[in-house]
């Protein structure tokens, strides 16, 4: 069908496509099981509400004045929330039940409500879950392609692609990442994790392009690859990741039963007029990503442009805010609980601010003070200011009250911290060498690194520079082949 001119049109047409495809109604039913997952992580956590725990992201702020319409409803907010979050359950169910019946426009639409909902939600909520940014690009491109497997592969690869972006860092090359966790890095030597990570990094990078391979088997062997790459990391981030990341590399790159042959007509990815609404989206994630890279300083310490592209799994974070009033002398502090703790300075900023600088109170005396290490590395004094109020967060350039210059004021040593399985939650913090630490860290030893690390720290400038040059030419190839596939067509 080469013209949709109504509704009835396009209700055919996706009939059509669906029939056809296998992998349309299989990768249909990993969505609506990914939508499942996400609202159902969503659920009470009131980010429907104004007062979300969640503030909105820098560029706009006062997001939460749209959801004072919420106000209007003659329910209370927990039930408010709750029925919500029932009638995305029933679509769901509804979804499911339209696939039993092979009405697939209809499972189409489902999907498309329930995308808008999910970009809403994550939209305005700062930090709700990078792993939603994955199921956000794969659904967006299946509404817009519902046959086109090949396409789907491509921008699964290139998410991969950006991931590697946040790895290119002293962290991963180093390893310091995981050697500086209490338990090191599961499974894997002490002496042999800087190997595991540049394997990663490299991967990630390099590999991943692989899965495109024309020759089957060499995809299927890096499919395997990464599904057992998956498979481990469940060990340090649970379910979530793994069951968006497994189930698409099974439905993408291993489901072979069924596929019609003109599921295969894309394999070269040429930009076409059909094609170009895919390539404007991968230059919107590629912008994103890039905002935190083009940010002066080092983005993994002062976390500045962060969640406008993939984040996740990037560095050992532990931090320790503290407040005081000039006038009474009242202080308090509060220490971030696990590796995994962002440690933003925005989200304590926005908090702090929430808390003590609203209803007119005289709150110029309030000073701040925020302690961030990673990595194992010493504390810095990020954030020194007597008046915490006056703050204002930049979204897209450096905020000069953060300070992130190579003579950051360095404040104490850190310590083996924990992943999130193993964290306490405990915020309160104690005191050990002079300095304040969350409690779960009173009997932790400070991080050293092994002989193999500080040899590859003594040369960390000329290998970062070294994967930039790979990922550039990486990209710089795989946009020569696109353009010389199009020329071709």
């Amino acid at each position: 069908m080469n013209k949709i001119k109504s509704l009835k049109d396009l209700s055919a047409y996706l009939q059509q496509k669906y029939e056809v495809s296998l992998f349309t109604r299989v990768f249909s039913g990993w969505i609506v099981l990914s939508f499942l997952i996400s609202f159902n992580s969503f659920l009470g956590k009131g980010y429907l509400s104004q007062n979300s725990p969640l503030p909105c992201f820098p560029h706009f702020q006062s997001c939460k004045d749209w959801f004072s319409l919420i106000n209007l409803i003659p329910l209370p907010f927990s039930y408010l929330e709750s029925v919500f979050f029932t009638l995305l359950f029933a679509l769901m169910v509804l979804a499911s039940y339209f696939l039993y019946r092979k009405k697939y426009a209809y499972v189409h639409y489902i999907i498309g409500a329930l995308f808008a909902v999910k970009l809403f939600l994550v939209g305005m909520n700062y930090g709700i879950g990078n792993f939603d940014y994955y199921d956000l690009a794969m659904t967006f491109v299946f509404l817009l392609y519902p046959a086109g497997r090949n396409l789907l592969k491509l921008t699964f690869v290139f998410l991969y692609f950006l991931s590697s972006t946040i790895k290119i860092h002293e962290g991963w090359i180093l390893g310091t990442y995981f050697s500086t966790l209490y338990y090191g890095l599961p499974l894997i030597p002490l002496t042999l994790i800087p190997v595991a990570t540049n394997i990663v990094i490299l991967s990630q990078m390099i590999g991943c392009w692989f899965l495109l391979h024309k020759n089957e088997k060499v995809a299927t062997y890096f499919a395997y690859f990464f599904i057992a790459f998956h498979l481990y990391s469940t060990i340090l981030v649970g379910y979530r990741y793994p069951i968006t990341s497994l189930l698409s590399l099974l439905v993408l790159f291993l489901v072979k039963d069924g596929i019609k042959k003109e599921e295969r007509r894309d394999r070269d990815f040429s930009l076409a007029k059909k094609t170009l609404p895919l390539y404007l989206f991968f230059t919107l994630l590629f912008s994103g990503q890039m905002v935190a890279i083009l940010i002066p300083g080092d983005q993994k310490l002062t976390l500045e442009g962060n969640n406008y592209g993939l984040y996740m799994f990037e560095a050992n974070h532990q931090c320790v805010s503290r407040i005081k009033d000039g006038v009474s002398g009242q202080e308090s502090a509060q220490a971030s609980y696990d590796s995994r703790n962002r440690c933003d300075p925005y989200l304590y900023l926005v908090s702090l601010q929430k808390k003590y600088c609203q209803g007119g109170v005289a709150t110029s005396s309030l000073s701040w003070t925020f302690d961030h290490s990673i990595n194992g590395e010493p504390y810095k004094r990020i954030v020194d200011t007597k008046n915490l109020c006056a703050l204002v967060y930049k979204p897209f350039t450096h905020n000069t009250w953060i300070d992130s210059s190579e003579e950051t004021v360095t404040i104490a040593k850190a310590y083996k911290n924990l992943t999130m399985s193993g964290s306490s939650g405990d915020t309160n913090p104690i005191e050990k060498d002079g300095y304040l630490f969350a409690s779960f860290l009173s009997k932790s030893v400070p991080a050293t690194k092994t002989a193999l690390q500080l040899i590859l720290e003594r040369h960390i400038g000329a290998l970062k520079e070294i994967y930039w040059l790979f990922w550039a030419l990486t990209l710089i190839s795989m946009i020569f082949i696109l353009l010389r596939n199009s020329y071709k067509k």
